[in-house]
């Protein structure tokens, strides 16, 4: 049985996502407070311009929460592969969620490599496990720091194989679309 281990950068990366989530949110909130004390009777060139701005901060601080909270909850998993009995499960950080899979539950997977947001020269693979042609689970180097050994724990496992495009695979699975 083989067990993920959380990466230093993993660790860093879930403690700064979630910090910038609850800065938005104070954000959004501030803005409504902003704009609910300020408006001012009477001046409706002020009142839709300043209605105007809120909406868009509004959208884009929320568009930036669903993706940040997405991606946390997509990729931050810890995997516990038992390959004796042919088991995954997924532990999410974030839910605390657990997942149990046989591998007869997907079709196989397959892995690819991304390089490091803030040093591009460093690379980590990401495994995404495939069930009707989307990911159904995913693990991501960038979070685990033995994902090599994971690979090899899933030999008997149908291996569909690498994928060259990471950004394509990323924004495939992102939207759950088909990746096979």
């Amino acid at each position: 049985m083989i067990k993920s281990k959380l990466s230093i950068w993993g660790i860093m990366f879930i403690v700064m996502n979630l910090f910038y989530c609850f800065v938005l949110v104070y954000f959004i909130y501030e803005s409504i407070s902003a704009y609910l004390t300020n408006v001012v009777p009477g001046n409706t060139e002020t009142i839709y311009a300043f209605r105007i701005q809120l909406i868009l901060i509004v959208i884009l601080c929320a568009a930036f929460i669903v993706m940040g909270l997405n991606s946390l909850i997509r990729y931050s998993s810890i995997a516990t592969i038992d390959k004796n009995a042919k088991t995954i499960i997924f532990r999410n950080l974030i839910t605390q969620r657990k997942k149990n899979y046989k591998f007869s539950d997907f079709d196989g997977y397959l892995d690819t490599e991304a390089s490091k947001p803030h040093n591009r020269s460093i690379e980590y693979k990401v495994i995404y496990f495939i069930k009707n042609e989307k990911a159904k689970e995913i693990i991501s180097g960038y979070y685990n720091s033995n994902c090599t050994d994971l690979k090899i724990a899933l030999s008997s496992m149908k291996y569909l194989g690498f994928e060259k495009n990471f950004s394509k695979l990323a924004r495939r699975s992102f939207f759950h679309k088909t990746l096979v």
